[in-house]
């Protein structure tokens, strides 16, 4: 963020208050984005009625790099005479399209949009999306039990079972460490829930809650795209196996 722009944010805990409406229609649209992909916001172009936020949604759907669409932003929200909390609510919305170009997580994203917010609403915005430790151990120790049972998903998606069992849990973190995070997400959805939770089980607690996170509103994959990262995951797990 552009200090000359921080200084112009809104600073009283009232003007901060105002603005979590509007924390709430950027953090769906995040959801939205992550569920369906960048494409399905093209649809709520259309219904936008504020000009900066519509031309913020154009960019992150148009195919734009990231630091031209972040000089468009950043330069309109400089050019403008807002401050307070209006000039917040832009902010909110350019920080959800740039993180949301760069492929962040819905954790990231949360994080940092909360940040605008200041000590004083962190607590309150963190256990009003049940981010606090408690309820994520929680939603964490649902997640494995409901998976307790889970088979793979067809025989196809069962390259990993076998591999998976053979490894002890430092082996297991040793070869997963080169595996790219998508792929590896990927790669759990079509697992069973045993192999799925001692996979996870080589992940930090934070890097855990992610995975969940993520393979929680991960919307339809196809078969394909789960064994061709099981390939990748795979081929890691061969180079520790020999």
């Amino acid at each position: 963020m552009d200090w000359k722009l921080g200084k112009k944010l809104a600073r009283s805990k009232k003007e901060r208050e105002e603005c979590l409406q509007t924390l709430d229609a950027v953090l769906n649209l995040v959801e939205k984005a992550k569920k369906n992909g960048i494409w399905c916001l093209e649809e709520d172009i259309e219904f936008e009625t504020d000009l900066f936020n519509r031309h913020a949604l154009m960019l992150l759907v148009d195919e734009i790099e990231y630091d031209t669409v972040k000089h468009a932003l950043e330069t309109r929200m400089l050019t403008s005479n807002l401050s307070g909390k209006q000039l917040l609510k832009r902010m909110l919305y350019t920080e959800a399209v740039l993180l949301l170009k760069r492929n962040n997580s819905r954790r990231v994203i949360r994080e940092v949009l909360f940040s605008y917010f200041g000590e004083e609403l962190l607590e309150f915005l963190t256990d009003k999306y049940d981010c606090s430790a408690e309820k994520m151990q929680s939603r964490a120790d649902k997640y494995f039990d409901d998976a307790k049972k889970r088979k793979p998903m067809s025989i196809a998606t069962s390259l990993l079972e076998e591999p998976v069992s053979r490894l002890s849990n430092k082996e297991l973190k040793q070869a997963l460490s080169s595996v790219d995070k998508k792929d590896l997400i990927y790669a759990l959805k079509g697992v069973s829930g045993e192999t799925e939770k001692q996979i996870l089980y080589t992940k930090s607690f934070s890097a855990r809650v992610f995975y969940i996170d993520e393979l929680t509103h991960l919307g339809r994959v196809s078969i394909d795209e789960i064994t061709r990262a099981q390939d990748v995951v795979l081929s890691a797990l061969r180079d520790v196996i020999k």
